[in-house]
């Protein structure tokens, strides 16, 4: 699944997030989605590539293989605005961080 696919999907809130109402003083289920409204003339794409490890209680990184298109990335199905449908993207720089958090 695609990250941005991941970024757009709305995710229900658990029980310590529940949104807390004014009125009637209970704590009621929500849901929160984020949206892409405006792109930028150069993106930057910043993965945050470090999992947390419950039973070393650490962080390590992700060995999940990412596949994104170096030439002509077309995030338009992602933008909920339709005046940057049309922006198109080729990759000009990339950094890999090599090691562990913190060393």
């Amino acid at each position: 699944m695609s990250c941005l696919q991941d970024f757009t999907t709305p995710e229900q809130l658990e029980d310590g997030e529940m949104v807390h109402c004014k009125h009637c003083k209970a704590n009621t289920p929500a849901s929160k989605k984020l949206d892409i409204w405006r792109l930028p003339k150069i993106l930057l794409v910043h993965l945050k590539r470090f999992v947390y490890v419950e039973k070393d209680r650490r962080w390590v990184k992700s060995l999940k293989l990412i596949d994104f298109p170096l030439h002509n990335f077309d995030p338009s199905e992602f933008i909920v605005n339709s005046e940057d449908k049309h922006l198109k993207y080729n990759c000009f720089a990339m950094a890999n961080h090599y090691g562990a958090m913190g060393a």
